[in-house]
Formats: C-alpha cells, sequence, structure tokens
C-alpha cells in the first residue's frame, strides 16, 4: 500500500502547515523526502492534492480537502487501537506531556502534580511551561500530549474544548494613593486616570483586556508591559500601577500582606481557559485523569479567592470595614 501511515502523517502535516519545509521539520524528515512522498501518493490516488502558491504556500485541492478527513479519521482510530493494547503490556508505563501557561503553573501546578503522582506513580510526567503560541505549537509539531491555554481559538488539527471560567481582579498596592478596600467590588470608569501593568500584545490574553478596558471606560494614564505575572506582582506591591490577574495568579496576592484585591464589576471579567488536542489522536486515559486533577485544583482555588474576599477581610485591612 502507497498510503501507509507515515505517507498519512507527512501528508497531515503538509495539509495542516501549508508548507513541505514546515511539514519537514514537523516529521523529522528532508524538505525533499516530504516532496517526495506527497508525489508518490498523488500518483497513487491519481488525483493532485496541492497547487503551489506564491511564497512557497502549498494550497490543498478540493481532493485534498476530502482526503485529510479521512486520513484524520484513520490516525485517530489507529491510536484508539495502540491505546486498546495499553493494559495488556507488561509492567504499566506510560508517559503523559503538557503544555501549560503560567496563568495555571503559578498556582495550580503544585497540588496538581503531587495528587496526580501519588494516583499515578507509574506515569512519567513532563509539563511544558510557556505561553500558549509556543505550547500552541508544540502540540502540532507532536511534542506534547494536550494542553491548557487561554482564549478560545481555531486551529488546523486541533480540537478545542472549555476548561474553566475563572473571574480576573484589580490588583494594587495597599500603600499606593488611592481609596480602594480589599474585597470591594470597582468599577474601572469611576477611578480616574491609572497606570496599568498588561502582558505583551503577543500574549493570548491581551486582546481581551484591552476590549474590556475600552468596554468598562477605564482612563489609562500609562501602559506597562510585563508577561511575567510574578513580576508584575512584585512593581505593583511596591508602586502605584495597578494589574488585571485571573483567579489562579490573584489568590498569591490574597495570601500575602502589601496588596488590594478588588472584583471588577460592570462589567464583570472572566478568563476562559481551553483544552487543546490533536485531532488524529485519542486522549489517554492518563491526560484524561490529570486534566481531571488540575479542573478540581483550578476550581478550588476560584473557591478560595471568594473566601479570602469575604471571610478574610478585616484580617488583610487591618480590621477596616467594606461598608
Amino acid at each position: 500500500m502507497i498510503d501507509t501511515l507515515l505517507r498519512i502523517r507527512v501528508f497531515i502535516a503538509a495539509y495542516e502547515e501549508r508548507s513541505y519545509t514546515v511539514a519537514a521539520k514537523r516529521e523529522h524528515l528532508t524538505q525533499s523526502g516530504v516532496t517526495h512522498h506527497i508525489q508518490q501518493l498523488q500518483l497513487y490516488l491519481g488525483v493532485k492534492l496541492f497547487v503551489r502558491q506564491l511564497g512557497n504556500i502549498m494550497t490543498p485541492t478540493p481532493a485534498a480537502d476530502a482526503y485529510y478527513l479521512g486520513c484524520v479519521a484513520i490516525l485517530r482510530e489507529h491510536s484508539k487501537a495502540r491505546l486498546s493494547v495499553k493494559p495488556f503490556a507488561h509492567g504499566l508505563s506510560s508517559e503523559l506531556r503538557i503544555g501549560l501557561t503560567p496563568t495555571l503553573t503559578t498556582k495550580m501546578l503544585a497540588p496538581t502534580l503531587l495528587a496526580f503522582i501519588e494516583q499515578h506513580p507509574n506515569v512519567s510526567v513532563q509539563i511544558v511551561d510557556s505561553y500558549s503560541d509556543l505550547v500552541v505549537k508544540n502540540l502540532l509539531a507532536g511534542e506534547i500530549d494536550l494542553a491548557v491555554v487561554p482564549g478560545i481559538r481555531s486551529v488546523i488539527g486541533l480540537r478545542s474544548t472549555p476548561f474553566v471560567r475563572m473571574p480576573e481582579f484589580l490588583v494594587s498596592g495597599d500603600k499606593a494613593n488611592h481609596t480602594l478596600a480589599h474585597g470591594r467590588p470597582v468599577r474601572l470608569a469611576e477611578m480616574g486616570p491609572i497606570k496599568i501593568i498588561l502582558p505583551s500584545q503577543k500574549q493570548a490574553r491581551r486582546k481581551g483586556l484591552d476590549h474590556y478596558l475600552s468596554l468598562s471606560g477605564a482612563d489609562i494614564e500609562r501602559v506597562l508591559e510585563i508577561d511575567s505575572a510574578l513580576g508584575g506582582s512584585d512593581l505593583i506591591r511596591h508602586s502605584d500601577w495597578f494589574g488585571i490577574h485571573p483567579a489562579s495568579v490573584a489568590i498569591n496576592e490574597m495570601q500575602s500582606e502589601g496588596f488590594i484585591v478588588s472584583p471588577l464589576m460592570d462589567p464583570p471579567l472572566h478568563l476562559d481557559l481551553f483544552v487543546l488536542e490533536r485531532k488524529s489522536d485519542t486522549i489517554s486515559p492518563e491526560a484524561t485523569a490529570f486534566i481531571d486533577e488540575l479542573r478540581l485544583q483550578t476550581n478550588n482555588a476560584i473557591l478560595i479567592t471568594q473566601s479570602l474576599l469575604t471571610e478574610n477581610v478585616k484580617k488583610k485591612v487591618g480590621g477596616r470595614s467594606l461598608s
């Protein structure tokens, strides 16, 4: 058979990347090797699969669109077949490669790993902690099994499903010159000019934050771009700069001295996280268990943020009332 699993993988890589060069890197082949595989596949099928456009962009033909759907289904069934024999292997062992962004690794990773490793001691876990664009590239290249990233996105070859929705908070230093109180909801439109720390334009959260600031009527005096949440928090603690942090990050500031954490209102702000997986793969039981544990720990953190803002307010603000 000319359309072996290898040729199917090469075709899928070329289809999803729209480039023989990128497909070759992804499948650890030479560009000439990819070209040869595609040429042989076209001869065998009797149809043209790609048309070369300006800039060496390979545009799939309608025949390629139809063949891609079938190939994805084949690889997915092959993945299921491989998983079906796993329980019969001598000495169960497996490897799990997960891509996460700092939104989750800052606080959620440690309790998740401790719980998961205790329940599944024979699973080897590898965590790739990076920003969402790089995590997506690693997932497409097959370097990780699945990922959890902020913001819904449509990427050829990937399936996206909701993970959790978490509230975001305005974070400031308790020595800054303003009248905010820990736990009291705030309307940005009523605050006057503020200096705010935001992630850079290359980060997935930035577009949503810019839209929210415009929608809320915030008066932004100055923007400082810092991608590191920890670096931004330290500056906020010692200055009059503000930040907007999701619950998974703000929980650290709620439990630390020197911060005021304020729920945002009119409108409220939430961060949506999604699980990404390759369409041609089936999520393994180990990956499902890890995602379930991560979701549990994340939801627990969201509940803790609400509790800290209501039950421990007097302790955090030195006895001042919120009313």
